[in-house]
C-alpha cells in the first residue's frame, strides 16, 4: 500500500493511517522525506492490533445502536408492480391498440413546417382528432384495468395512489437510514484516526494524523427512480403536445414511404434494363465498366439522400468521384493481372485493386438491410481470393466487382420495396379496421 509521509515526520518515526481493513501504524523507512510516497506492507489481520482504543470504542458504540430496518407496507411490492405494468403498457400502446386510430387520422397532420411557422398553427380538425384520441386512451386504459382484476378505474387509481405514497415513505426511510449510516461512518473515521473527535452532527472536518490533514473519503450513491417520475412519463401520453408530435412524426414517415413506393415501378424497369446491359459483350470493356461504376454511384446517392444528412452524403459523393480517377488508371491496365504489393514495376498492385473492388460493395452496405451483411462479407472474401490468385486481369476483376454490387443493390431494393409495400398494406388494413367500427 502506498503511504505519503506527512510534514514533521522523518525516517524511523511512526505514521498512522486508516483503510477499509482498519487502522495501521508503520515506520517511515530511511531516505524518505516529508511529501515522499513509500510502500507499506501491512496485513488486514494486523488491523485489530494496530487500531487505537478510540476506534474500538467507536465501533462498539455503533454496534450497540440497533439498525432501523425498512419495513415495506403490506402489498407494496404488488402495487409497485402495478405501476410498472401501467408504464410499460403506456409505452407500447401507440404501436399496439391505437395503431388503427393513428393510421386513420394521420392524414390530418400532413401539414408542412412552413404552415405551422407562418401562423396557421394547429387546426380545429387536429384538436378534434385529439379528443377522439382521448376517448381511445380511455378504452385502452379500461381494458388494462379489467385485465389487472379491478372493478373500476377508480379502484385501480386508488391502488396506484397507495403505491406512490408507500414508495415515497419507503424512499424517505431509506434516505434517513443512509444518512444515519454515513454519520456513523464519519464518527468511526474520526475516532479511528488517533482518537480525534468528529464535529457535531457527524460532519467532521479535516482530521490530523501525525501532522497530516486527512479528509473523510468521498462517498457517492444514486437514488432510484421514484414511482411518481415513472407515472409522469406515462401520463404525458394523454397530453396534446405528445399526441401532436407523435402524429406529425408518423405523417412524415408515411410521406417518405409513399414517395419511395411511387418510384417502385421505375426502379423495376431500371433493374430489368441493367440486367440486359450486363449481358452484352461491351459491358466488360473499359468504357462499359466505367459507365456501370458511375451508375452505381448515382443509385447509391438516391438511397443515401433519404437516409443520411446532406453534408455526409456530399462527403461520400466526393469520395466516389475521387475513386473514379483511380478506376480509370486501373482500367488502363486491361487484361494484365495485378501484381503483389511488394513489386513496384509500375503495374497495378493487388491491394489497390482489392480496395477499389470492395469499396463499391462496402458502399452498398450503407443502404442494405441487416440480412445482407453476410452476403457482402462473403463477396468481399471471394474477391480477396480471386485477386490473390492473380489469374484474372484488372479490367475483368473490376467488372466482376461492379456487376456484383449492382446485383446486390437490386436485391436490397426489392427487399425494401417489399417491406414498404407490406407496411402500406398494413396501414390500409388498420384504417379499414378503425372505420369499420363506425367511428368517424
Amino acid at each position: 500500500m502506498e503511504v505519503t509521509c506527512p510534514e514533521g515526520v522523518g525516517p524511523g518515526e511512526t505514521v498512522a493511517f486508516t483503510t477499509l481493513d482498519g487502522t495501521f501504524e508503520v515506520e517511515v523507512p530511511p531516505g524518505v522525506a516529508a511529501g515522499d510516497v513509500f510502500v507499506a506492507n501491512v496485513a488486514p489481520e494486523a488491523a485489530a492490533e494496530a487500531a487505537p482504543e478510540a476506534a474500538a470504542e467507536a465501533a462498539a458504540d455503533v454496534a450497540a445502536e440497533p439498525e432501523q430496518p425498512v419495513v415495506p407496507a403490506e402489498g407494496s411490492a404488488a402495487t409497485r408492480e402495478l405501476v410498472y405494468a401501467l408504464v410499460e403498457h403506456a409505452q407500447h400502446v401507440l404501436q399496439g391498440e391505437l395503431q388503427p386510430f393513428i393510421e386513420a387520422k394521420v392524414h390530418i397532420f400532413e401539414q408542412s413546417l412552413d404552415e405551422l411557422e407562418s401562423g396557421q398553427g394547429e387546426t380545429l380538425e387536429q384538436y378534434a382528432a385529439f379528443k377522439e384520441y382521448e376517448s381511445e386512451l380511455e378504452v385502452v386504459f379500461d381494458s388494462f384495468v379489467a385485465a389487472r382484476g379491478f372493478a373500476s378505474a377508480a379502484e385501480c387509481f386508488a391502488a396506484i395512489d397507495r403505491a406512490v405514497v408507500d414508495d415515497m415513505a419507503r424512499q424517505k426511510q431509506d434516505m434517513e437510514a443512509l444518512q444515519a449510516q454515513m454519520q456513523q461512518m464519519q464518527q468511526m473515521f474520526a475516532a479511528a484516526t488517533m482518537g480525534a473527535p468528529a464535529d457535531e452532527g457527524g460532519q467532521g472536518g479535516g482530521i490530523v494524523i501525525s501532522g497530516a490533514s486527512h479528509e473523510m473519503p468521498l462517498l457517492l450513491f444514486s437514488q432510484p427512480i421514484a414511482l411518481t417520475e415513472l407515472l409522469e412519463q406515462a401520463l404525458t401520453l394523454g397530453e396534446y403536445t405528445t399526441f401532436s408530435r407523435v402524429m406529425r412524426l408518423k405523417a412524415r414517415q408515411v410521406a417518405l414511404r409513399r414517395r419511395y413506393l411511387s418510384a417502385a415501378a421505375e426502379r423495376a424497369d431500371a433493374r430489368r434494363e441493367r440486367r440486359e446491359q450486363l449481358s452484352t459483350p461491351g459491358a466488360a470493356e473499359a468504357a462499359g465498366v466505367r459507365v456501370l461504376w458511375s451508375e452505381l454511384n448515382r443509385r447509391l446517392d438516391k438511397h443515401l439522400e433519404s437516409a443520411m444528412p446532406a453534408p455526409l452524403v456530399a462527403l461520400m459523393r466526393q469520395e466516389a468521384e475521387n475513386e473514379l480517377e483511380v478506376l480509370d488508371e486501373c482500367l488502363a491496365a486491361g487484361d494484365s493481372p495485378p501484381v503483389d504489393d511488394k513489386q513496384s514495376d509500375g503495374q497495378r498492385r493487388k491491394g489497390e485493386i482489392f480496395r477499389l473492388c470492395t469499396s463499391c460493395l462496402s458502399r452498398c452496405g450503407r443502404v442494405a438491410t441487416p440480412q445482407f451483411t453476410v452476403v457482402i462479407m462473403s463477396e468481399i472474401q471471394r474477391l480477396r481470393q480471386v485477386i490473390g490468385a492473380g489469374e484474372h486481369g484488372c479490367r475483368a476483376l473490376l467488372f466482376d466487382a461492379v456487376r456484383c454490387s449492382h446485383g446486390l443493390l437490386d436485391d436490397v431494393e426489392q427487399t425494401i420495396d417489399g417491406m414498404m409495400q407490406a407496411a402500406e398494406d398494413k396501414a390500409a388494413s388498420d384504417r379499414l379496421a378503425y372505420e369499420s367500427r363506425g367511428v368517424r
